[in-house]
């Protein structure tokens, strides 16, 4: 294969190149697609997290977040229509709490799961909550609730981790009882400053040293 004028000389600095590529007699057209696809990806990234970030900066400043509710919904909602799992979790919340007059729990739980469906344990757990609470027409479901709150807990989210522990302490849904289980994870749970998982051990465990937060 032989690639014609100097368009090869840029093929090693990842610049795109239209020209001519001769195989054998043949000479045919090509585009470096792929070379075009992967830069965009990048470039959606970094401008969905400059997006993302430009959210947080007013979120982290209550009086500017309390002026500016409509503009943190605008950028969390271009970040998290870029692909986002930070953005779509955060853009969630805003539909789930009603944040800037907009309550959709529907919303709410199709940006749960695009970030869930990502990998994102937040994601995973909020989708989780909202089957535990059956919201936006889904079947109230601990169980499926479950599945999600095991996907998050497993990459050490505090959270999942507890009312995972809860679920296989209280043995519901189908979910088989299993309270050695659900101390391990209540105790992964404390161990990150989770309260409510420092209370139930504290409770189960009266005899030993009261556990402690971290953070404390």
């Amino acid at each position: 294969m032989k690639i014609s004028g100097s368009c090869s000389r840029y093929l090693t600095t990842g610049i795109l190149c239209l020209g001519l590529v001769t195989v054998g007699t043949s000479q045919i057209s090509y585009v470096m697609a792929q070379a075009v696809s992967e830069t965009q990806v990048v470039d959606n990234k970094e401008q969905a997290k400059a997006l993302y970030d430009q959210a947080i900066q007013y979120m982290n400043d209550s009086k500017s977040a309390k002026a500016n509710q409509q503009k943190i919904a605008d950028l969390l909602t271009q970040s998290a229509n870029l692909g986002y799992a930070p953005a779509q979790v955060d853009l969630g919340k805003v539909y789930y709490f009603g944040l800037s007059g907009k309550k959709n729990d529907a919303v709410a739980l199709d940006w749960f799961r695009k970030a869930a469906e990502q990998g994102d344990a937040k994601g995973q757990y909020h989708l989780g909550q909202m089957y535990t609470e059956g919201k936006a027409g889904l079947k109230e479901s601990e169980k499926e609730a479950s599945v999600w709150y095991e996907k998050s807990a497993k990459q050490g989210y505090a959270p999942a981790q507890y009312y995972l522990a809860i679920l296989y302490m209280a043995g519901v849904d189908g979910i088989e009882k299993n309270p050695e289980k659900a101390i391990e994870l209540l105790k992964k749970a404390a161990e990150q400053g989770d309260q409510e998982a420092i209370n139930i051990l504290n409770k189960l465990q009266p005899a030993q040293p009261t556990v402690q937060s971290e953070t404390q």
